[in-house]
């Protein structure tokens, strides 16, 4: 059933896709397995907008589409995410310059939000000297940067470099996500961490905030 689920998702076939995943809980399949599914879903589909087949109407009908069953009572994910201890923290996130995926991020934002983190969100699109401007005007303690296409990488490069160069890099730890960032491309643009699922990159964020740095 989780491939009639990833192939209904790229359907955009709503009804289908709540019903799958009634029954998939049901059936005792673990949630992570459920979010896998439509995680591998959305890759496809942001693939496919690459290429032209889907257009960036799809890919927002897809979004949408991916928060409203995030929200399901039976897979809500914000409720794997612990509260306590967390440190008051400001994060400021963004797709990069030349992206407009934008379910991701949102994704983390809802999470990071039940988690305790005040959350800015810039929208898609961002312009390097638009982080540096909101690192000035709001002190944040984590930038969040997103990408989704691959030829948005060079863009995540020009971002940390110009946070390093307007002398914010030692203010701001710097976590990148999206379905094209990996270890060698966390080290290539010189961020501190990086993930591709929004549960894991708000850990991260919340590792962050309990340590001394």
């Amino acid at each position: 059933m989780l491939e009639a689920l990833v192939s209904f998702f790229i359907e955009l076939d709503e009804d289908k896709v709540v019903i799958t995943i009634q029954r998939l809980i049901k059936a005792g399949i673990e949630k992570k397995k459920v979010v896998e599914a439509l995680n591998e879903a959305l890759d496809i589909i942001g693939k496919k907008y690459e290429t032209g087949e889907y257009t960036l109407s799809d890919l927002m009908m897809a979004g949408i589409l991916y928060e409203q069953v995030m929200e399901m009572d039976c897979i809500d994910i914000s409720k794997s995410i612990e509260k306590s201890a967390l440190k008051d923290g400001i994060i400021v996130i963004g797709t990069i310059e030349s992206d407009m995926h934008d379910i991701g991020k949102s994704l983390f934002k809802s999470v990071a939000s039940t988690s305790g983190f005040q959350v800015i969100d810039l929208g898609v699109n961002v312009k390097p000297e638009v982080f540096c401007q909101k690192i000035k005007e709001l002190n944040p303690d984590i930038v969040g940067i997103s990408a989704v296409l691959t030829g948005a990488i060079s863009h995540l490069r020009k971002a940390v470099d110009a946070i390093t160069q307007e002398g914010l890099r030692d203010q701001v730890k710097i976590i990148i996500g999206g379905s094209v960032v990996d270890a060698a491309v966390c080290r290539e643009v010189g961020a501190d961490g990086f993930t591709d699922d929004a549960i894991q990159g708000v850990e991260i964020c919340q590792k962050w905030m309990n340590s001394d740095g």
